[in-house]
């Protein structure tokens, strides 16, 4: 069975007219082709093609990124792919993280990065190798000891 497409709506057309007025208008002054933003897309070249000639929808990943090349807002081109950003920027500002990364180390993971951070720099580079020496050295005894152990086993 043959799925026909949808055809676009006045709105998408409406879209896809403002963006290719705009991109005409900078193309030039920003060194723009179909080929460069088909790359900055990742789709073919007659992809972008469609898209400026209203044969496929814009959606928000592409509009976004023909804003970016375009150096312009989503807004400029398409009011409602613009309010549909906004509307996912929202849900995001909605439902902050209230979980800050010191918020799950330890007490004493905490004391080690005060101590730590009050040092110089010069002392703090110094630590970072002294300790990283005695870790080699802990799991180079491990690794001893753990084949002594299978040895006896065996």
């Amino acid at each position: 069975m043959v799925m026909k497409k949808r055809p676009l709506n006045d709105e998408q057309i409406a879209d896809a007219k403002r963006l290719k007025a705009l991109y005409n208008a900078k193309k030039k002054e920003l060194g723009l082709s179909q080929a460069i933003v088909a790359d900055h897309l990742g789709v073919v070249q007659s992809a972008v093609n469609s898209l400026l000639n209203a044969i496929n929808a814009l959606n928000v990943h592409n509009a976004t990124s023909f804003a970016r090349l375009l150096r312009v807002s989503v807004n400029d081109f398409s009011p409602s792919l613009a309010k549909e950003i906004a509307s996912m920027y929202e849900t995001i500002e909605l439902y902050p993280s209230t979980l800050s990364p010191l918020d799950t180390l330890s007490t004493q993971e905490k004391q080690l990065l005060e101590i730590f951070n009050d040092l110089p720099k010069k002392e703090q580079d110094k630590f970072v190798k002294e300790i990283s020496a005695r870790k080699n050295e802990l799991d180079q005894l491990y690794e001893e000891m753990k084949a002594v152990k299978e040895k006896r086993a065996s």
